[in-house]
């Protein structure tokens, strides 16, 4: 094993803070699989590389003629890059030689575990079916052995003094017979020697896997959307490390529990139906790890791997009260779990969630700032379907880290529950961290995608979205850091660090709560966050609203019909700060096509030390606008506004001077500088200076009259 270690800076040279993830390595020059899934996850502390645990980071050497691929994750920005590691006892990461590669991803550090025990029942398999051949042979195949069980049967019936001789031989044959095991021979004998050669390809070994999985009707489940199968199902569980659930569909009486190191895959999504019985509590989950106890608790369930199926929890017909929801009610639930994987899931009717990703225990309140005991982690779930989860979210993880939710969808078409929370398609809640969204779809929500903390609990920190889309939601994203005064002094910044990056909404609509606050975004309460490549389409009440924000970056945002403003709620703005900002702001970058009937930006932030800088925005509203491209409450050093064009709008920028009228400003700090002349276009009060730059000659201008745009004059 090589140690990986040195200082890592970020791209302005200052030390990072974030991670680094090695994976998916492959052979340089024929892409050639190795083995995949695996990751290995670097933390960077203050520019410092470990492992997660505070140990030195280590990885093997890579073999020859192969490359790893290195993506980091510093500051709210991903970079990627391929390296080959090389065979020494340490290296400098800065060190790693940069290599270039293509073709198909691989992993040079070591097979997931399904994947080992897979070759190991495959090995088992050739095992038997070479012991089948050489009894087969023995004793004439097959059909010589159903005549010599048929030969001693009838020399039992024969001569009396012939009887002991019949009944050995019999029971030599019967013994002969039962040693083979049929279900590994099948149809298997032929063609199986070139697999077992050495030239077993990944499809091929999956295949095998399916193939000598134990099936839950060997243990009497039927599958016949009648009979109870829970027991069934459970009991085969219990006893085989990869079970395997027919087409079929089988009604669940009971929550079925998946111990570590087991496999539990069916047939496919809409083959295999696992249906709840109308008497299974709603508290109870579907399909949970072994472990769960919903009491605190630290040991883990590891390795498990559930795929290819439907889970219908069937919520309303199942009864309610008397038990406490916490750690249940879902479709699917870890509470405990790492290294483990959910694919091709279909999960719907869920009474709380469709999928789960918790710690031991789950709360809301007292002291639940502090993290719960035995968080999960290095979860995947991917190519999942959440629908119509009764009370709460489709996708959901608390007090969990180090998870990747890919590929996924959401799916909402029942109205939005009374007597929960907000529904959200995708939630990343409170004490969950280092969590990324890749390629999902939420539609129908109250929220697509929110990323939050309870009154009473830690936010949610270190999120990265990529290229996900909301369409239909009231909210399409949601960053919630509500605060308390029973957070400590320290944990009071602790929302920060989210990244959407390529993300899109899509026509923001009224569901539920939402229907008073349809935005685009909404940042309330959390810091270091960075949005760019967002687009926003047909959603014409749909903008970005900052809520006591701070250091939020919009980088790169496009908007398409977006903006229509309600009646009674003039010029607020679609993109918007609201007066309890804190600042750091910076708008870049911007374009909004189609007519806007109100400012693109409006600041309400009153203080004056409240940074903004906007730079780079092009907006159309209707001809004889009564409304700016932007407006400000104040201008302060602190304030830039640099290449704005409008069409349509009655002036670039007004500033307000605080309280809303544009008659009074206060205090500045310094000169305006803009590319053409302010006449008509800036809003100032008597006094304030303006230099105009275009043209290469540039030219002072003072407000001598008025208050509104009018009344400049060159110096």
């Amino acid at each position: 094993m090589v140690i990986i270690t040195g200082r890592v800076a970020d791209s302005a040279g200052q030390y990072a803070a974030g991670r680094i993830e090695f994976s998916q390595a492959q052979r340089i020059d024929t892409g050639e699989l190795l083995v995949t899934g695996a990751v290995a996850v670097a933390q960077v502390t203050d520019g410092e590389l470990r492992a997660l645990d505070g140990a030195p980071f280590v990885l093997p050497a890579n073999p020859e003629g192969t490359a790893v691929r290195v993506r980091e994750l510093l500051g709210g920005r991903s970079f990627e890059w391929w390296t080959a590691v090389p065979d020494v006892d340490a290296v400098e990461y800065r060190e790693l030689p940069a290599v270039e590669t293509a073709g198909v991803p691989a992993s040079p550090w070591g097979p997931p575990p399904w994947l080992v025990e897979a070759k190991q029942m495959r090995d088992e398999t050739v095992q038997a079916i070479a012991d089948g051949r050489d009894i087969a042979d023995a004793l004439g195949g097959l059909a010589g052995i159903n005549a010599a069980v048929a030969a001693a049967e009838a020399a039992a019936v024969g001569a009396a003094g012939e009887r002991a001789e019949a009944a050995s031989q019999a029971d030599r044959a019967e013994a002969a017979a039962d040693s083979i095991d049929m279900s590994a021979i099948n149809t298997r004998l032929d063609g199986v020697d070139a697999e077992i050669a050495g030239r077993t390809t990944q499809a091929q070994v999956e295949t095998l896997v399916r193939e000598v999985a134990v099936s839950v009707k060997r243990y009497g489940a039927v599958g016949n959307g009648v009979a109870n199968d829970g027991p069934a199902i459970q009991a085969a569980l219990n006893a085989n490390r990869n079970v395997f659930i027919p087409p079929g569909t089988y009604i669940i009486g009971q929550e079925l529990k998946v111990p570590s190191n087991t496999r539990l895959v069916g047939a496919g999504i809409d083959q295999t139906i696992l249906r709840a019985s109308s008497s299974l509590h709603q508290s109870q989950n579907m399909i949970t790890n072994a472990k769960n106890s919903r009491t605190a608790r630290t040991d883990y369930d590891r390795n498990i791997y559930i795929a290819d199926m439907t889970v219908d929890s069937a919520s309303t017909a199942r009864p309610t009260g008397g038990t406490a929801w916490e750690s249940g009610a879902c479709g699917v639930n870890f509470a405990t779990v790492e290294h483990s994987q959910i694919e091709r899931v279909k999960s719907i009717n869920a009474p709380l969630y469709c999928f789960t990703v918790d710690a031991s225990i789950y709360r809301t309140t007292e002291d639940a700032w502090e993290y719960m005991p035995g968080p999960s982690r290095y979860i995947t779930i991917r190519d999942c379907i959440g629908i119509d989860s009764r009370v709460d979210d489709a996708f959901t993880t608390h007090y969990s880290h180090d998870i990747l939710i890919e590929g996924c969808v959401a799916i909402r078409t029942i109205a939005p529950s009374t007597t929960g929370g907000i529904n959200n398609g995708f939630e990343v809640d409170e004490g969950s961290y280092r969590v990324t969204l890749r390629n999902c779809y939420a539609t129908g929500w109250e929220t697509g995608f929110q990323i939050k903390g309870h009154e009473d609990t830690r936010p949610a920190r270190d999120v990265w979205l990529y290229n996900c889309i909301a369409e239909g939601c009231g909210v399409g994203y949601a960053l919630s850091g509500t605060a308390s005064t029973k957070y400590p002094a320290q944990l009071a910044r602790e929302a920060c660090n989210v990244l959407l990056d390529g993300c899109m909404n899509i026509g923001n609509v009224t569901v539920g709560t939402q229907g008073e606050m349809l935005a685009a975004i909404k940042i309330y309460s959390y810091s270091n966050v960075t949005v760019r490549d967002f687009r926003s389409v047909d959603s014409t009440h749909g903008g970005i609203t900052m809520v006591m924000a701070e250091q939020v970056t919009l980088d790169g945002i496009v908007g398409e019909n977006v903006w229509n403003l309600p009646a009674g709620n003039p010029g607020s703005g679609w993109i918007r700060l609201t007066s309890d900002v804190v600042g750091g702001i910076k708008i870049r970058n911007v374009e909004v096509i189609g007519p806007v009937t109100g400012p693109l930006i409006r600041n309400n932030a009153t203080g004056g030390a409240v940074s903004l800088e906007v730079d780079g925005v092009i907006g159309t509203a209707p001809a004889s606008s009564a409304f700016p491209l932007a407006s400000d409450a104040f201008l302060s050093t602190v304030r830039t506004y640099r290449r704005m064009s409008g069409t349509g709008f009655s002036k670039l920028l007004e500033i307000r001077g605080g309280s809303g009228a544009t008659s009074v400003l206060e205090e500045w700090g310094s000169t305006s500088r803009g590319a053409g002349t302010p006449e008509g276009n800036v809003v100032a009060p008597p006094g304030y200076l303006y230099l105009n730059s275009a043209g290469g000659a540039a030219a002072m201008f003072i407000k001598r009259t008025g208050t509104a745009a009018t009344g400049w004059a060159q110096i």
